[in-house]
């Protein structure tokens, strides 16, 4: 199947769903606690919960392994959970939420 993911060109991979739960055990609850907003909309605060409260509530979320096709290794990028891909989208909307505060704050009331 062809992949896309953001920041890095398209590819071809194998899709398998991990369901052995000592795999999932020790993936989850990091990919879930790495993610930060997406990780709270568990229902739970993933820092402070347990591993075993995490893995209850994402249950039935699907684990998929990629692998590349053609052999080689899929690295991490910085879009990816635990990535610092998302440091430059939250610094352009705080810039961009000062200027409007600033822009509107200068402007007359009527």
């Amino acid at each position: 199947m062809d992949v896309f993911l953001p920041a890095r060109p398209p590819f071809t991979a194998d899709a398998t769903d991990i369901l052995d739960p000592v795999v999932r055990a020790r993936i989850i609850p990091r990919l879930v606690r790495s993610m930060a907003l997406p990780g709270t909309m568990i229902g739970c605060l993933p820092w402070s919960a347990p591993d075993e409260r995490i893995l209850e509530l994402t249950a039935w979320v699907p684990l998929i392994r990629l692998s590349p096709a053609d052999g080689s290794v899929l690295v991490p990028g910085p879009d990816d959970p635990g990535g610092l891909g998302w440091t430059w989208r939250t610094l352009v909307a705080t810039l961009a939420t000062v200027a409007a505060f600033r822009v509107l704050r200068g402007r007359p009331r009527r």
